[in-house]
């Protein structure tokens, strides 16, 4: 076996999920933020006329598309994290003895 052996300790392993979040959420991040100019680079590219409706909006349906399944990963990711970090016990003790609005 090559490459470098995952921690063994518990702190060591929380750091390493930690960073891991960090980098995806930094990723996420940035193709969120360039996620339009990358599609006029990429049709500009291919050739398109930016004057060309038809171009035009199949630019934009990839770039609205791209955007709709980032905020999606995005949140997925978010309530992923919120449910494995946040023990039932805890909820259930903060909704105890509250009523439910209707």
């Amino acid at each position: 076996m090559s490459g470098s052996s995952p921690p063994t300790n518990a702190s060591g392993t929380r750091r390493h999920v930690v960073l891991r979040a960090i980098a995806a959420g930094v990723a996420w991040v940035a193709l969120y933020t360039l996620n339009e100019h990358l599609w006029v680079r990429l049709f500009a590219a291919l050739g398109f006329d930016s004057g060309n409706r038809v171009a035009e909006a199949a630019q934009f349906f990839g770039y609205d598309t791209a955007k709709v399944l980032l905020l999606l990963v995005g949140m997925i990711f978010l309530i992923g994290m919120l449910r494995t970090t946040i023990r039932p016990e805890t909820v259930r003790t903060y909704l105890r003895g509250r009523s439910l609005p209707v």
